[in-house]
C-alpha cells in the first residue's frame, strides 16, 4: 500500500509539472534489459499503430510556447546552443547513463560492483553540479522554479538514500537485486524529467551564450565533485558547496581503493579496511552543521524513504 501511494504521488506530481511546463510524458517504452542507449541519451520512441505518436516534449496540435518547450532529447545540437551548451553536455551524460544502467542490470558480483563505481562517478558529480550551479539559476529565472527543482532534488535524495543502503547490503541477496532495480528505475526517470521538463524551461529563459556559460560552470564543478552518496548533506547551498571538496577527496580516494581491492586480491583486506575508515570519516563530515544548512524539509535525510 505504501509503495502504491508513493508511486501514485510521484506520477501525480510529474503530471502536474508537465502540465505547468507545456510538455507531455515520454511516449516511448521504459528502459528494458537489452536496450542500447540512443545517441541522444534516450530510448527509441515507439510510434502508435496507424500514425506517429507525438515525440517526447511535444503536445499534439500545439505550437508556440509548447513547441519551444520541446524535450532536449528531440533537438539538434545547434538548437540546444552548440557543443558547449549545458543542454548538450547534460544530454551527453544521459546517453552514457543509459548504457551503464543496462550494464548494471546485466551484471552481478564484482563485475556489477565495477559498473556501480563507474555509475557513481557519473551520477553524483552530475547531480552535484546541478544542485550547486544549475538549479539555483533555474529558481531565479522561472516563477515556478522552486517547485520544478524541488521535485528533482527529492529524486536525488531518494537515490542517495537507496545507494547508501546498497553499499551496506551483502552481495547476491534479494534485497540487493531490489535496490539495484529501484536505482535503475529512479535514475532513468530522473534523466527523463530533466530532458523533458527542467532543461527545456531553462532553455526558454536563457540565451545561447548564457547556456554555454552555464555549461562551462557545471562542467568545472562536476570534475571536482563527490562521487558517492551523501544523504545527510544539504541538496542546496550553502551546505552542498561547503561539503563538496572534502567529500570529493574522500570519495575519489575510496573509488581507487575499491578498484584496487577488486584487481589485487592479495592486498584487498587492507584496501577495504582503509576505504571503510574513509567512509566513517565522511559520515562524520556529513553531520557537521554547516553541511546541512540550506536543506528543505522535503529532502531532509530524516524523512523515510519508501522501499520498493
Amino acid at each position: 500500500m505504501e509503495v502504491a501511494l508513493a508511486v501514485g504521488c510521484r506520477s501525480a506530481t510529474r503530471g502536474k509539472l508537465r502540465a505547468m511546463s507545456g510538455t507531455t510524458p515520454y511516449q516511448g517504452r521504459d528502459l528494458e534489459d537489452g536496450d542500447d542507449a540512443v545517441g541522444r541519451g534516450a530510448p527509441a520512441v515507439r510510434g502508435a499503430a496507424g500514425g506517429g505518436a507525438p515525440v517526447r516534449g511535444e503536445r499534439p496540435g500545439a505550437s508556440g510556447a509548447a513547441e519551444a518547450a520541446r524535450s532536449v532529447a528531440d533537438q539538434t545540437v545547434p538548437e540546444l546552443g552548440g557543443e558547449g551548451s549545458l543542454l548538450v553536455r547534460q544530454r551527453r551524460d544521459h546517453a552514457v547513463l543509459e548504457e551503464l544502467l543496462v550494464e548494471a542490470r546485466r551484471t552481478s558480483g564484482a563485475e556489477q560492483d565495477e559498473v556501480l563505481t563507474r555509475l557513481g562517478r557519473l551520477v553524483f558529480p552530475h547531480a552535484y553540479g546541478e544542485e550547486t550551479v544549475v538549479w539555483p539559476v533555474l529558481r531565479r529565472v522561472l516563477p515556478d522554479g522552486e517547485e520544478l527543482t524541488l521535485r528533482n532534488e527529492q529524486e536525488h535524495q531518494e537515490i542517495n538514500a537507496l545507494w547508501s543502503e546498497l553499499d551496506r547490503t551483502p552481495p547476491d541477496t534479494t534485497r540487493r537485486t531490489q535496490l539495484v532495480e529501484r536505482l535503475v528505475t529512479l535514475l532513468h526517470e530522473d534523466a527523463r524529467d530533466e530532458e523533458d521538463l527542467l532543461l527545456p524551461r531553462l532553455q526558454q529563459a536563457l540565451t545561447e551564450v548564457q547556456l554555454r556559460r552555464l555549461g562551462r560552470a557545471w562542467e568545472l564543478v562536476r570534475r571536482t565533485a563527490p562521487t558517492r552518496p551523501h544523504a545527510v548533506v544539504s541538496r542546496r547551498p550553502p551546505g552542498n558547496i561547503v561539503s563538496g571538496l572534502p567529500l570529493a577527496l574522500i570519495d575519489r580516494t575510496r573509488d581507487l581503493l575499491d578498484r584496487g581491492s577488486r584487481s589485487a586480491p592479495g592486498v584487498a583486506p587492507l584496501l577495504v579496511a582503509t576505504s571503510r575508515a574513509l567512509s566513517q570519516l565522511a559520515g562524520v563530515l556529513e553531520h557537521v552543521p554547516p553541511v546541512t544548512q540550506g536543506e528543505r524539509p522535503e529532502t531532509s535525510s530524516r524523512r523515510p524513504v519508501t522501499r520498493p
